[in-house]
């Protein structure tokens, strides 16, 4: 937060002041985007992993769901799997490990159904995610 705030000031002092909260959100989005970028191509499925974290927080590290049982980037849960780090890195090599051992149980377009669950609507969330790796 003091992170953010120390930002922010420094663009309005560098812009004159006419620094928006949209454009340091932007800054902010766009230096969380580039972060990701980086972790995921560190990985053996850069593509998709990226494309189901777009699905599933829409990036967002901090994103919690299904009722505050998935958390991070690749919502995974916490009483499934373990603690989700809290950066983007550690978050990203959690879900690499747990998308390696995905793909080699299922196949590759099978493991992208088992990260959403079980059961048909797995069909159109594999969908989703080969649409977002467009």
């Amino acid at each position: 937060m003091v992170k953010r705030l120390a930002l922010a000031l420094l663009l309005i002092g560098l812009l004159g002041g006419t620094a928006s909260a949209t454009s340091v959100r932007h800054l902010r989005s766009d230096s969380t985007e580039s972060r990701i970028k980086r972790a995921v191509a560190k990985t053996k499925y850069p593509k998709t992993l990226y494309a189901i974290a777009v699905v599933e927080s829409s990036l967002n590290p901090h994103a919690v769901g299904d009722g505050g049982r998935s958390k991070g980037l690749y919502q995974i849960r916490e009483d499934l799997h373990g603690r989700v780090p809290h950066d983007i890195e550690g978050q990203t090599k959690k879900a690499a490990k747990m998308f390696d051992t995905l793909v080699k149980q299922y196949g590759y377009s099978n493991a992208i159904r088992k990260w959403n669950g079980s059961g048909e609507e797995t069909k159109k969330y594999r969908s989703k995610v080969m649409l977002a790796m467009r």
